[in-house]
């Protein structure tokens, strides 16, 4: 293999990173409907009091106001948190198929069709055969990449992500309870500061005027920082699933690979200092190395230099007509996984 084919593989990983933008996007909007229907009962909630000042209501009314709260938000977070688990699990089962695929047709085995691209049954088989032929060792087992997706899952569902050391299920329900706990706390604020209704709920689901604890006039309402929580919380548990993945299925044909960073006026000191490294699958790290990291990681062959791209622009300027319209000004359309697994041939054009 030659510095030709890692250009190649530097191409088809970096598309596929591209398109997991677009399924974290898809996911995004799964969570905004979700705060949509939390403001909406946020309103109905406190739109039902009594008083329509916060300080008439005494202790014993206070707490009963909180029960409520309480369960409003448990229903509501309580059920997207077990949404969201079901979600990563379905991604990484789709990233597991397009992964599969997309290195089992790298090597143009047979079973490919017009477009090159193997079915998922014949990459499985194809995979499980050149790991007995060559004796690889991937890093999660055989079993965890040629098989339903279930050996593997279990691997990473147990793995303390790189960027907080926690695990994925323990990640998504810590948010949800320190979300619900922010809007607690902000209610028990703004009775302690006599707030009216109407400035409570402007405070916590965004109106003009909202003024509590340093929230003026124009600042984020509680939801939306809320918002932006949950799109870190996404973009992480995401982008440590699909270099969990991309790590699995990689290691069962490679023994080395690049770590790529996007490198902007927003990288990190961790991703600009290991944007270039190589490692061995056994034993480097892998992405997400912080919050919203989007490094990714691209096997590289035993023979030829590791292939980097001046820019995400000069990239994408030498990419295939189709693939530059998908990411017209280097931004990813929100995918469902359906969607993402239909890109294959376009990862691999």
């Amino acid at each position: 293999m030659t510095m030709q084919d890692n250009r190649r593989l530097f191409d088809i990983t970096t598309r596929n990173q591209l398109y997991i933008e677009g399924v974290k996007g898809g996911m995004f909007l799964d969570f905004q409907r979700m705060l949509a229907e939390l403001s909406k009962e946020l309103q109905d909630l406190f739109g039902r009091m009594k008083y329509r000042s916060l300080d008439l209501l005494n202790k014993a009314q206070l707490n009963a106001l909180l029960v409520r709260l309480r369960r409003v938000q448990y229903r509501i977070f309580g059920s997207y948190a077990g949404q969201l688990v079901k979600q990563i699990e379905a991604f990484m089962n789709a990233s597991l198929v397009v992964n599969r695929r997309m290195f089992g047709s790298f090597f143009h085995p047979p079973g490919v069709d017009n477009d090159g691209v193997q079915s998922d049954e014949d990459a499985a088989d194809f995979i499980a055969m050149f790991i007995d032929a060559n004796q690889t060792t991937p890093v999660f087992g055989v079993a965890a990449i040629t098989g339903s997706g279930a050996a593997l899952w279990a691997r990473l569902k147990n793995l303390p992500m790189p960027a907080n050391g926690v695990l994925v299920a323990n990640f998504v329900k810590a948010f949800g309870n320190s979300a619900q706990g922010q809007i607690e706390n902000i209610v028990k604020q703004a009775w302690a500061n006599g707030l009216s209704v109407e400035e409570l709920v402007a405070v916590l689901v965004g109106k003009p005027g909202a003024v509590l604890g340093g929230v003026q006039q124009g600042s984020s309402s509680q939801v939306d920082r809320i918002k932006n929580q949950g799109r870190a919380v996404i973009d992480t548990v995401v982008q440590f699933v699909a270099a969990g993945v991309s790590a699995a299925v990689a290691s069962a044909f490679f023994n080395r690979y690049v770590w790529n960073s996007i490198i902007d006026s927003a990288t990190t000191d961790i991703c600009r200092h290991r944007d270039g490294k190589i490692f061995e699958f056994a034993t480097g790290p892998r992405p997400p190395a912080h919050m919203r990291c989007r490094s990714h990681i691209t096997p590289l062959t035993q023979t030829g230099a590791a292939y980097a791209a001046a820019s995400l622009g000069s990239w994408l300027a030498s990419q295939p007509e189709p693939v530059q319209k998908d990411f017209d000004g280097g931004t990813s359309q929100p995918l469902t996984l359906a969607q993402y697994e239909s890109k294959l041939a376009r990862i691999l054009s």
